[in-house]
């Protein structure tokens, strides 16, 4: 009983060697016959299969383990393939620090309660919005994503009086920056929120009405501009 654990456990030591190195072989060798001919080589010259692989070569090497040394060859092969994808999204992906064909930003605002929610869609040079990756081909694909702390922000809200811009009651920069992507869409775009406790009163204003103006910059892209006018920036 002892002799038989022994064997089955110099044999699990034996196959695990045998892997490691078909790993060694499969990056550095080609010729996948001549990797097989060789890892048989080493490891008669080193004992290492003790009974199962005899003088005759490769050959007496049972069916079974050449079918698993084949199947983990091809393994490493596909797994090398998937690192280089890998490798290559990461470059188009946060290589360059700059989102590709971002010339402009169009602004909506959205009023509740307590804030006023901002929606940043992020254009080309037409004004037409980039959307999330389908195919860096298309010319309004924007293919890279920076963080968000890497945006410098401000915005000026402005209050009405007599159809005109009177005062500015607030001039920060934007609160709660975050990429975001709207339902059943594709447009890339940025939300914000401006804190109505932070605007100023204006008691000349004739109006609830007023005006934002947001800007926006990278350290390679922008400053960036949009305005917005007639938003409502007061409660009424």
């Amino acid at each position: 009983m002892l002799h038989t654990i022994d064997k089955q456990q110099k044999y699990s030591k034996n196959f695990t060697r045998i892997l490691l190195r078909s790993i060694i072989i499969a990056f550095l060798e080609k010729d996948t016959k001549q990797d097989l001919k060789l890892t048989f080589i080493t490891l008669k010259r080193y004992n290492k299969l003790d009974g199962l692989l005899d003088a005759r070569g490769p050959q007496a090497a049972p069916k079974m383990y050449n079918r698993r040394i084949d199947v983990f060859r091809f393994n490493l092969k596909l797994g090398k393939v998937v690192i280089v994808g890998i490798c290559v999204l990461v470059m188009f992906s946060c290589g360059s620090g700059e989102i590709q064909n971002f010339e402009g930003i169009a602004i909506h605002a959205d009023p509740r309660t307590d804030r006023i929610d901002l929606r940043i869609y992020l254009t080309d040079k037409h004004g037409t919005p980039l959307i999330w990756n389908q195919s860096i081909l298309s010319p309004n694909v924007g293919v890279s994503t920076i963080s968000e702390a890497d945006f410098t922000t401000n915005v000026k809200v402005y209050s009405i009086r007599n159809g005109e811009k009177h005062r500015k009651v607030y001039d920060d920069r934007l609160i709660d920056l975050r990429w975001a992507q709207e339902l059943n869409r594709l447009d890339r775009l940025m939300t914000a929120e401006i804190p109505r406790i932070f605007i100023e009163e204006d008691p000349e204003r004739d109006t609830h009405l007023g005006i934002i103006t947001v800007e926006i910059q990278t350290e390679k892209q922008g400053p960036f501009t949009d305005t917005l006018e007639n938003a409502e920036i007061y409660k009424f």
